[in-house]
Parts: C-alpha cells; structure tokens; sequence
C-alpha cells in the first residue's frame, strides 16, 4: 500500500476500534434495563431502540470493514473491485439450508 492508502486504513481502522468499545456500554446498558425491579411501562420500546442502536453501530462497522477491503484490493491491483450490496448477498438461501 502506498502511504496515503495506509493512513487512510490506519483512520478506518481507528473508527472500527473505537466503534466497537461502544457495544459494551450498550449491551450493560440494556441489560440493566431489562432486568430490574421496577416495571416500566416503556420496556419495549426501549428494547426496540436498543437494537436499532446496536443495527446502525453494525451497519458502521461493515462500512468501515468494506473501505478497508477496497483499500486492499487497489493496493494489489487498481482493477479489483468488490460487488456492490446489492449484487451479493453473504447469507444461504433458504432452500440451501
């Protein structure tokens, strides 16, 4: 990789770590919610945000992960390209299953 190609991964790697410190907070978080005493009328909604929170955090993270591929592959070879999310799918059909 050139040295611009290594800052740039060096950068996204950064963000990934720092993305991944929050699920810990996040999950205690939710656990603590969902397990004390006091009943709370809102509970499920909650849940429904907790998780949408942890979907974006993930949803960051493949981003992340996906620059940092494309980064790889034109460091090899400038014609390598990955597929866009719409063309791949990265789960078996169910049929396969």
């Amino acid at each position: 990789m050139n040295k611009g190609q290594c800052y740039e991964d060096d950068s996204l790697e950064q963000l990934q770590y720092q993305i991944s410190a929050v699920y810990r907070p996040l999950d205690i978080l939710s656990q603590e919610s969902t397990t004390s005493e006091v009943v709370n009328t809102n509970m499920v909604r909650y849940c429904k945000l907790f998780r949408d929170i942890r979907r974006l955090l993930v949803h960051g993270s493949t981003s992340m992960t996906r620059a940092r591929n494309k980064i790889t592959l034109r460091a090899i070879n400038f014609s390598f390209s990955l597929k866009t999310s719409n063309e791949v799918t990265y789960t078996l059909p169910l049929e396969k299953f």
